[in-house]
């Protein structure tokens, strides 16, 4: 059986067999979004950081030592993999992490179209400020749309959101954070 929201949960009944056989209901959260062409992939280990100048650069299952920045108008998106280092945005188009270890600190300042943190371990401070989130075409909820995205994530450090075109928003899927959480994350 499977029942849907306007939210964009979904919850699924089906038999689900663990490690001890078990079975039981569990809950799927689906997060609308657009599929990105890459201009480039990488699914290496990069030394050095990394800095993402200009198109859709994906990593996919990359390990990445050193600071990744990325640059007004170019987009990130990140499957699996590592970023040791920390990530700089600043007038990104999108910034997508999803299943991403990031140690440093995170800021993702000034995006345009996309901020989409999903299932992903971060080990410092994440800031958002000042970005806006563009709806995907197939988005059945609010007409106002949604803020970004940051949903089954784990944060080891502090959590700030402000001055984004809405508040951040889980879908749902909470957040575990340890440190404070601040301004548009506050109801996570």
């Amino acid at each position: 059986m499977v029942s849907t929201s306007l939210s964009g949960s979904v919850t699924v009944r089906a038999p689900l067999i663990s490690d001890r056989t078990t079975r039981g209901p569990f809950r799927a959260t689906v997060v609308p979004g657009a599929e990105l062409q890459c201009t480039e992939t990488r699914t290496d280990t990069v030394a050095d950081g990394l800095s993402v100048d200009e198109g859709v650069l994906c990593l996919d299952g990359a390990d990445v030592r050193g600071q990744v920045t990325v640059a007004e108008g170019a987009s990130l998106v990140v499957e699996g993999g590592s970023l040791r280092g920390g990530l700089s945005a600043a007038g990104a188009r999108t910034v997508r992490l999803t299943g991403t270890e990031v140690r440093g600190a995170v800021s993702v300042t000034g995006t345009t179209a996309e901020v989409t943190v999903l299932g992903s371990v971060l080990s410092g401070s994440l800031v958002l400020n000042g970005n806006t989130q563009v709806s995907a075409e197939s988005w059945p909820g609010d007409p106002q749309g949604y803020g970004p995205v940051l949903a089954g994530n784990s944060v080891r450090g502090s959590l700030s959101c402000s001055g984004n075109n809405l508040a951040a928003t889980d879908f749902g899927a909470v957040n575990d954070v340890t440190g404070s959480v601040t301004g548009q994350c506050s109801e996570l």
